[in-house]
């Protein structure tokens, strides 16, 4: 294999480009243009249980319902694949750079970067790449090593995590003391060609915790899982296993 793939860096940049080119405010309307700060008298508690239109945000602790592991339940209706409708071009805040890929394998890739060892992602940082951007089919991966050779060429190990990974927005935690309350956050659902039997969550690193319960929303769309056991903590984000809070039935 010697090819150039699309590859783009960063987590906002690349849940812009999942997201089919739209930043978090866009993705998920009007909901996250609600920014609050909160006095040190008043009561968070009280204050999240009415921070949503939705009841079902009242919950903040352990809400009603069932939890389940495995793939995405399908009364979750997110969407899964978001097709940009503004032609392809260059989005200087979100940049997206040609890399050689010089070996590949159903697990993960090589790249080989141009400029400096500096300029090339470092181990544990999360990369998209496609193959074929007319497809639009973003793929998600960590750098496992990386390289320096005689020549000063860099090359980096690339682990595949996802070729099915869904962008949604956090509802983020008041006890972290944020200003914004939604967050980027992804969704990578299980693939047996990657040996994954259970969906995980990816989220920046903020310092969140197993047993946590988080709401997730696309527009119009809010729904909860809980943080299970911590995977991979890295500079750049942090891997949770997660379990998907059904809600009761309502008679």
């Amino acid at each position: 294999t010697d090819e150039t793939v699309e590859v783009c860096r960063g987590f906002e940049n690349i849940f812009f480009h999942l997201a089919g080119n739209q930043n978090l405010k866009d993705f998920i309307g009007e909901k996250v243009s609600l920014s609050i700060v909160y006095d040190d008298a008043e009561d968070v508690g009280t204050i999240s249980q009415h921070r949503s239109g939705d009841i079902w945000s009242a919950f903040v602790s352990a809400p009603e319902g069932t939890l389940v592991t495995g793939d995405i339940p399908a009364e979750f209706n997110f969407q899964h694949h978001f097709h940009s409708e503004q032609p392809e071009k260059t989005q200087p805040t979100y940049p997206v750079d040609n890399v050689r890929m010089t070996d590949t394998s159903s697990r993960g890739c090589r790249l080989q970067w141009q400029g400096d060892s500096a300029s090339a992602p470092d181990v544990g940082e999360l990369v998209a790449l496609r193959r074929h951007p007319s497809q639009a089919d973003w793929e998600i991966g960590d750098i496992a090593w990386k390289h320096v050779g005689d020549q000063g060429e860099t090359t980096t190990g690339v682990r595949l995590l996802s070729r099915r990974a869904i962008p949604v927005a956090m509802d983020v935690p008041l006890r972290l003391g944020l200003s914004d309350n939604y967050t980027c956050g992804l969704l990578l659902p299980p693939e047996a060609s990657l040996g994954t039997s259970d969906t995980v969550f990816v989220a920046l690193p903020l310092a969140l915790h197993p047993g946590e319960y988080l709401a997730l929303s696309q527009k119009g769309i809010e729904e909860k899982i809980r943080l299970g056991r911590e995977l991979k903590r890295t500079p750049g984000m942090e891997i949770f296993e997660c379990a998907f809070v059904l809600r009761p039935a309502t008679h």
